[in-house]
């Protein structure tokens, strides 16, 4: 088993700990890399305040800024974005937000990102997003994956 572990992903770390707690963070950690805070403008809302007020939030248009860590194109019609902005934390995962838009981003981009913010959405398979913003529009800053 140790074996099967040790050749395993990243992903399957957490079912081969007998502390999975442990290894989520350790692969999040690994999987995910950090980015410096976005400058703070009077429109712009922090990932972190997005979850600490999420209730409050809900059924709003927001604008966020950060870095995108994970890009899934073409899932349920759309395209689904995951950036960090530097606040939050790895370990609770208020760190990260997932997006979903019909624009592209690459891993890597800066982008600003305006949506709705949605609560509990649940679409099955063990995907269930307490919150996320949807319908987004993207505008890119200039990074290094061109």
């Amino acid at each position: 088993m140790m074996l099967l572990c040790a050749a395993a992903s990243v992903t399957l770390l957490a079912a081969c700990s007998s502390r999975p707690s442990v290894a989520v963070a350790a692969a999040a950690a690994q999987a995910a890399p950090t980015t410096a805070p976005a400058p703070a403008t009077p429109n712009m809302t922090s990932i972190a305040s997005v979850w600490n007020s999420r209730t409050a939030l809900a059924g709003k248009k927001i604008t966020l800024h950060g870095t995108v860590v994970k890009f899934n194109g073409g899932i349920l019609g759309v395209n689904w974005i995951h950036i960090q902005d530097g606040t939050g934390k790895a370990e609770d995962g208020t760190n990260d937000i997932t997006i979903t838009s019909d624009m592209t981003a690459k891993v890597g981009d800066a982008i600003t990102a305006t949506g709705v913010v949605a609560l509990d959405k649940d679409l099955g398979s063990g995907y269930f997003y307490k919150v996320i913003v949807e319908k987004a529009t993207i505008e890119r800053a200039l990074s290094a994956n061109k």
